[in-house]
C-alpha cells in the first residue's frame, strides 16, 4: 500500500494500515489490481526453496487458470518472491502471460520491504 498510494500510507505505521486495511483493500480492488496466490494451500511447513518451487511447478496449471479467469486485454502481472518467479516466469511467459517484472521481486516479509518497495516503485513507472 505504501508503494501504491505513497500520499495516503507513507505516513502511517504498519498497525495504522492494518487498522485501515478494509479501505485500502477497496480501493485496490477498485483501482483494477488483484491479488492472487500461486497454490491454494499454503505451504504447512518451512521447506527449502527448491522444494517450495517444485510445488509451486505443481500448480501451475490451477494458477494459469486462475490468471486467465481475471486477465483482461490491459492486465498485466507481477510475480512476487523468488521462488515464485523462479517457478513460474518461463511457464507464464510461454502461455502469453504479459508478464512485468524481469528479475524476482524480494516478498515484502520478513525483512524485506525496501528491497520490495524499491523494485515495486521502478515497475510502476
Amino acid at each position: 500500500m505504501k508503494v501504491l498510494y505513497p500520499r495516503e500510507a507513507e505516513s502511517l505505521t504498519t498497525k495504522e494500515i492494518r487498522r485501515n486495511k478494509r479501505d485500502f483493500l477497496n480501493r485496490f480492488k477498485s483501482d483494477g489490481f488483484y491479488l492472487i496466490d500461486s497454490l491454494d494451500e499454503p505451504f504447512e511447513r518451512k521447506y527449502s526453496i527448491s522444494e517450495k518451487i517444485v510445488l509451486l511447478k505443481n500448480g501451475q496449471k490451477r494458477l494459469l487458470e486462475k490468471m486467465k479467469y481475471l486477465l483482461a486485454e490491459e492486465t498485466h502481472v507481477i510475480l512476487i518472491a523468488s521462488s515464485v518467479y523462479r517457478a513460474n516466469f518461463e511457464f507464464l511467459k510461454q502461455q502469453g502471460i504479459p508478464l512485468v517484472n524481469k528479475e524476482p521481486i524480494d516478498f515484502p516479509g520478513s525483512g524485506g520491504q525496501k528491497k520490495f518497495r524499491e523494485k515495486m516503485k521502478n515497475i510502476l513507472k
